[in-house]
């Protein structure tokens, strides 16, 4: 039986071991699961080479697809500019997305900043429908990913939390192709799975959120500081961050504040993942529109250690026996320290977090998962593609031929003005041997 055709879009991780992006991470995860279930190409905005899979730039994708079709593009996005690449081919060909976050921080690449993208469903849902005015101009929404969920025949979220929210908009069928299917959950995935080995006797705290007020640092550190009991405290930061750092070290500790506090560089899942393993508590808080605690909340939990979370999105989704949540506000410092007594107190032994943490993220069960959504959503996508290369072809005629009508209303000729100036002679030199490069014209 014939593999279905997958193309891959996203962040990778081929340069060096320091995943941080969550898109990146997510692929090394998956892609030695699926590699034999599918034929699979990699797209991401570079010409460096992934092991193991054909790989390239993504300006190459949709000639790949017209010489031989991909049955789906599957899209990984997340607020980080790593992404602004599959936010430029998303609104190009539509397709299966994983959001790891749907609010982004930034407004995107120039590319996509003013284009017609709800003409662009509008002409999808109803063929018939003219074309948009060439001036009409299409302002951003909200920090929402309107757009990218708008190109998203299948969405998929990391975070059961996220569908709640999208689940607020998915009703607007006017934002959305007509093909859109509802929205579906696929949790972060974690391939190795342990129980720490800490023998530190007292609390050694591992944190990896930024130094910044969302992350909730300001209320964790001077939680640190009023815990009694024997302690160290190891933060994962990266090397722009440490002046950052440093200052709230000296702010809620004081100048003392190297004789418990610990600082590593470098934050990606692999450091994170040697780390928490020497630890014996981790704290995930986090307060904000943007960003999250994949994947590092979810690796913690995967080698045992007890994780204090924020009581907010992804971590308000987990089961109350699987981490320890703390409201954010007035009583935020009290709940933390409240948390951490209990487990001063408390037989680690007695941990089972990463057995749950197995039922929940075990790589294996998501790829096959995944497996599964690509299998059977197959033929929805080959009829989205059908219908979408029709669209593509009566949006290239119609500009082809606004074009040329263009030539014949100014009425130039050659031999007067020969330069791109003249629209006759841009047609000749300039439109025309673009669009026959393209495969738009012969």
């Amino acid at each position: 039986m014939k593999k279905l055709r997958i193309a891959w879009f996203s962040p990778l991780n081929v340069s060096n071991n320091n995943t941080q992006n969550i898109s990146a991470y997510v692929s090394d995860t998956l892609l030695p699961l699926l590699k034999d279930r599918f034929e699979i190409d990699l797209f991401h905005d570079s010409f460096e080479k992934y092991p193991d899979f054909p790989t390239y730039h993504f300006l190459q994708a949709s000639l790949r697809h017209a010489e031989n079709p991909y049955d789906i593009f599957f899209y990984q996005l997340e607020d980080s500019l790593a992404v602004n690449f599959i936010r430029i081919h998303l609104g190009i060909i539509p397709g299966m997305s994983l959001f790891h976050n749907i609010e982004f921080s930034t407004d995107g690449p120039e590319p996509i900043l003013i284009t017609p993208w709800q003409a662009v469903v509008a002409k999808y849902n109803n063929p018939a429908k003219e074309w948009h005015d060439r001036l009409l101009f299409f302002d951003k929404i909200s920090s929402l990913a309107h757009r990218e969920l708008a190109f998203s025949i299948q969405p998929i979220f990391s975070s059961l939390d996220d569908i709640y929210s999208v689940n607020t908009i998915l009703g607007n069928r006017d934002l959305f192709l007509s093909d859109t299917s509802s929205p579906l959950y696929l949790p972060i995935p974690v391939k190795d799975f342990s129980k720490a080995n800490c023998d530190f006797q007292g609390l050694k705290i591992a944190f990896v959120g930024e130094p910044k007020t969302s992350y909730r640092i300001h209320k964790v550190l001077t939680t640190f500081e009023k815990y009694e009991g024997k302690k160290e405290f190891h933060w994962l930061i990266n090397a722009d961050e440490v002046s950052q750092a440093e200052e709230n070290l000296r702010e809620y500790i004081g100048k003392d504040w190297n004789k418990t506090v610990f600082l590593h560089y470098g934050r990606s899942t692999q450091n994170w993942n040697e780390l928490v393993k020497s630890c014996n508590v981790a704290i995930h808080t986090y307060f904000g529109s943007y960003g999250n605690v994949s994947p590092y909340l979810q690796i913690s939990l995967a080698h045992n250690v007890p994780a204090i979370v924020s009581n907010y999105a992804i971590s308000n989704t987990l089961p109350e026996k699987m981490v320890y949540k703390v409201e954010v506000g007035d009583f935020e410092t009290a709940e933390i320290l409240e948390v951490l007594n209990h487990l001063q107190n408390t037989n680690r032994n007695e941990f089972n977090l990463n057995q749950m943490a197995r039922e929940h993220f075990d790589a294996g069960a998501v790829a096959d998962s995944l497996s599964l959504l690509f299998t059977d959503m197959a033929p929805k996508f080959r009829e989205v593609y059908k219908k979408w290369g029709e669209i593509q072809k009566d949006a290239r005629e119609f500009l082809i031929n606004e074009i040329k009508e263009d030539t014949v209303i100014t009425g130039k000729s050659l031999s007067k003005d020969n330069d791109l100036s003249n629209p006759i002679y841009a047609w000749e030199k300039a439109f025309r041997p673009v669009m026959q490069e393209l495969g738009w014209l012969k």
